[in-house]
């Protein structure tokens, strides 16, 4: 199967595969992310966890800034931003150190960028440049395993659709699910 990704990042799931166009506005229900389009070969099938293949869309092209709007749960200030789920790897890391080379993270906020132990030795010149203006790198962990409530943490912005997807069930935390580049600037005086 060879295709390109409508939103850039990393993902895991179960392929959800079709061979017909699909149309999200109208075609999927955006409160439960169940197919909706009649008489389509995945009408019923639910989205979440999975990784939808298809050939391209119909209809409407505002999909996916419904997709991405439904994993959000807020739309304000969030008090962290988080990078890494899966960890991010030594391309990420260099663009998020490129982004912040002249820049300083907010003052009321956090930046964590998470990764492995491996790759933070690795990417220790990148590493000097993100901590420099204030974000941290943290190593073998995941937020969404974290206790965020207990350090403060209310909402988190994130590119990663697992992060946005979790973290309100499992740390009770509000999210706001962008692509990396709005994350860096929101993160960013």
């Amino acid at each position: 199967m060879k295709g390109r990704p409508i939103v850039s990042g990393h993902c895991k799931g179960t392929a959800l595969v079709t061979k017909k166009p699909i149309s999200f506005l109208g075609g999927v229900d955006p409160t439960t992310g169940i197919i909706i389009e009649k008489n389509h070969d995945l009408e019923g099938k639910q989205l979440k966890d999975t990784v939808l293949c298809f050939p391209s869309g119909h209809g409407s092209t505002v999909g996916i800034e419904d997709c991405i709007e439904g994993l959000s749960t807020i739309a304000s200030q969030p008090d962290l931003v988080f990078l890494g789920c899966p960890h991010c790897s030594l391309e990420e890391i260099r663009t998020v150190a490129a982004f912040l080379e002249e820049r300083k993270v907010k003052s009321d906020l956090q930046l964590w960028v998470c990764t492995s132990r491996w790759m933070k030795e690795k990417a220790k010149d990148y590493v000097k440049t993100i901590e420099k203006a204030g974000g941290h790198v943290v190593c073998d962990t995941c937020v969404v395993v974290t206790w965020l409530r207990d350090l403060g943490i209310s909402s988190v912005m994130t590119n990663s659709a697992k992060t946005a997807y979790y973290a309100p069930t499992m740390n009770k935390v509000d999210t706001l699910f962008a692509p990396l580049n709005e994350c860096l600037e929101k993160a960013c005086r």
